[in-house]
């Protein structure tokens, strides 16, 4: 599914995932009912509201709390029984690892940043004292 959003989205995979197939093979196998099933506006506009006015001095979405906003809020929708199963495997097995994966990295990133100044320094203050001895 995230493969052929990014196709959607005007991507080229090809060059990075050789099992990637183009615009018009997507569009071939959806069909012309694609995206006339599902989730509707008015139900993640309620979740999106929830996250939004969760906290009143930050005007922020916290990620974490949107998956538990979206959990809650599916559990609590009466959903056939596998509909919401599928809606919760897809969260819970698609979305949060892809989440998890993300800011990992991005904590990964901020870290060696942090850390670059302070080795430039060690550094600066070695060639400081070799030029002395």
């Amino acid at each position: 599914i995230f493969s052929k959003m990014r196709v959607y989205d005007g991507e080229t995979l090809k060059d990075t995932d050789p099992k990637a197939k183009s615009y018009q093979e997507y569009r071939d196998y959806a069909g012309v009912d694609e995206g006339m099933n599902g989730l509707s506006t008015r139900f993640a506009f309620k979740i999106l509201s929830r996250v939004f006015n969760f906290d009143q001095t930050e005007v922020a979405a916290n990620p974490v709390h949107l998956f538990y906003v979206i959990e809650q809020q599916v559990e609590r929708e009466q959903f056939p029984s596998e509909t919401a199963e599928k809606y919760l495997e897809f969260l819970k097995g698609y979305l949060v690892p892809r989440y998890v994966e993300f800011i990992g990295k991005e904590i990964q990133t901020a870290y060696l940043e942090s850390y670059s100044e302070y080795g430039q320094n060690i550094f600066d203050r070695y060639v400081t004292y070799a030029d002395f001895w």
